[in-house]
């Protein structure tokens, strides 16, 4: 992986840019074109979707909320404008909210209720921590975590902010703080695997949390018994970014050569090395190392409960694992090593829901595979599934204001 410096525009400020390029090539072959991954700019919760349009504004589509109860974020089953607001950089879909980050790097959340009483208008968000900038943002089961500019970690519960959002009195400042941890420390992603937090350091290192407990004060001061430190998991290469999310049972990672490491439960054969070998040490209760696992470079993965979709060096889309509704976007097979998908665009980000996958292209179409039975593939509500990537309808063009024209 190599990195590149970039200027870009966005409502009259001049931000720095910094984009990943990913360097494919075999001895004896022609080198393909590197793919530029869009990182942050296409997010799925358990049922729906969020992207970026090429303005920053923020789309969204499919249930947004109880599995029990219908909550469409758009009655037409297609992607519409969720939040005000143009020039969003990063987009978080989340339990019960949606994160975004501006250039500035500063924090804007609206929540999904909102947005539920209003199908008709974009929902207004409001600032969190107005006094932080941040660069990375995970969110699972209602926990959010950030990696501040500064490169120093942080997370929050979101329903303290909810609950301190609903007693305000006019425009007075929320008083939920974020909690440190590994003071210190810089890192550079984050990732909640449930309660379980995964950050990578600027040093290449993984580090996981024990379980944050929800239960807290709505001050933000401190848990009784909160650790501060977190539990070091050894790897054998630099590492740059770790993937992990809510109900999946396997962590991934790529290290600086785009090289796939990672650790977990692999009935389905979700790690993709092949066959549905627990990885782990021998009687270790839990993982203490990451190990290497497909020998292909990547730009990016995804994961879900079950499986894991993968974008390879070149630009081509890969899946591996459960593929009982066609979450792989194959019709046949639920291969336990990286299966095909799609070579024949240029593909810049992919997510999972639950029962599928959301990719995007690098001319800025979305297409999506999978189960749809809460709309989540954006199709307008033809198919309750779709057995291999189809476009969601709409014109607009995604990928953030950073997308290449």
């Amino acid at each position: 992986m190599r990195w590149g410096w970039g200027v870009a525009v966005a409502a009259g400020v001049a931000v720095t840019l910094m984009v990943a390029t990913h360097h494919s090539h075999v001895a004896g072959t022609p080198a393909k074109p590197d793919v530029t991954v869009l990182d942050g700019v296409v997010s799925a919760g358990a049922a729906y979707v969020v992207a970026l349009d090429r303005e920053g504004r923020v789309y969204g589509w499919g249930d947004g909320g109880d599995p029990n109860v219908a909550r469409k974020l758009s009655r037409s089953d297609r992607p519409r404008q969720l939040m005000d607001g143009a020039g969003y950089r990063t987009v978080i879909a989340g339990h019960d909210s949606v994160h975004a980050l501006d250039a500035s790097g500063r924090l804007w959340r609206a929540d999904l209720k909102s947005i539920w009483a209003s199908p008709g208008a974009p929902t207004a968000p409001f600032a969190l921590f107005p006094d932080r900038a941040w660069r990375r943002l995970g969110e699972s089961s209602g926990i959010v975590a950030g990696v501040a500019r500064d490169g120093s970690l942080w997370y929050w519960f979101d329903r303290d902010v909810a609950s301190a959002f609903e007693r305000r009195t006019g425009a007075e400042t929320i008083a939920v703080q974020p909690r440190p941890l590994m003071r210190g420390t810089r890192f550079v992603d984050v990732c909640l695997r449930g309660v379980y937090l995964h950050a990578v350091d600027e040093d290449g290192g993984l580090w996981r949390s024990d379980a944050l407990s929800p239960y807290g004060a709505d001050d933000g001061s401190a848990l009784q018994g909160e650790r501060s430190e977190l539990q070091h998991i050894d790897a054998s290469a630099r590492l740059e970014h770790v993937y992990c999310r809510e109900n999946a049972s396997q962590v991934l990672a790529l290290d600086s050569t785009g090289r796939l490491h990672g650790y977990g439960m692999n009935t389905f054969g979700e790690l993709g090395t092949g066959d549905a070998e627990y990885r782990r040490p021998p009687g270790a209760p839990q993982a203490t190392r990451l190990q290497p696992l497909s020998d292909k470079r990547w730009a990016a993965v995804a994961v879900a409960p079950g499986f894991s979709l993968g974008i390879a060096a070149d630009g081509s889309l890969w899946g591996w694992g459960r593929n009982n509704d066609h979450e792989l976007g194959i019709r046949h097979g639920e291969p336990k090593a990286p299966a095909l998908i799609d070579g024949a665009h240029q593909w810049v980000s992919v997510v999972a829901t639950y029962g599928g996958g959301i990719a995007l292209t690098a001319d800025g179409k979305l297409f999506g595979w999978g189960a749809n039975a809460s709309g989540e593939l954006g199709d307008g509500g033809v198919a309750s599934r779709h057995e291999e990537p189809a476009p969601v309808l709409t014109h607009t063009q995604f990928g953030g204001p950073d997308a290449h024209p």
